[in-house]
């Protein structure tokens, strides 16, 4: 946990040093693929939802490292079903995703997709990161672009793993 402490205290600055909304993508995703890329991490960035497309290609490569993705994508695959619901998707086996699972990489086989939704339609508050570890037992969130234009998020953060009440 300490180590995860650490992330979002250095994430927390990002809001502030980097004004620019792609900057701060881009300067997230590098602080997170230098701590878990080691751990096995193949693969991290952002997709973009592109309100005025078709269903077919509503969602646009962002910020990633460290392999290039699919793009534009649909709203069938996993991202697309996150950006509808809200909610977390975890997959433990991507096989169990069947026809509608967009293989961009056949060595991936699991995922973690966070809806990451702006301030004024946000569902990525600190308490939903304590759920998630709670309910799944997983060592750690990837906080996506739910912090942009939102810096108190990571704050609230290490409170609530820390065991104070969220201010």
């Amino acid at each position: 946990m300490n180590q995860w402490r650490q992330i979002l205290n250095h994430a927390g600055s990002i809001g502030i040093n980097y004004p620019d909304r792609t900057a701060r993508m881009t300067a997230l995703v590098d602080l997170l693929w230098e701590e878990l890329s080691p751990n096995g991490l193949s693969w991290i960035g952002f997709y973009l939802d592109q309100p005025n497309e078709p269903t077919e290609t509503k969602l646009i490569l962002g910020p990633r490292r460290n392999k290039p993705a699919c793009s534009p994508i649909g709203l069938h695959g996993a991202c697309g079903k996150v950006l509808l619901s809200g909610t977390p998707l975890i997959v433990g086996d991507v096989r169990e995703l069947g026809a509608g699972y967009i293989a961009c990489d056949p060595l991936d086989q699991s995922e973690l997709v966070l809806p990451c939704i702006d301030p004024d339609g946000s569902v990525w508050e600190a308490s939903d990161a304590l759920r998630m570890v709670e309910q799944t037992g997983c060592d750690g969130v990837v906080i996506g672009r739910g912090c942009l234009g939102r810096p108190w998020l990571f704050r609230d953060l290490v409170d609530a793993f820390s065991g104070r009440p969220i201010t």
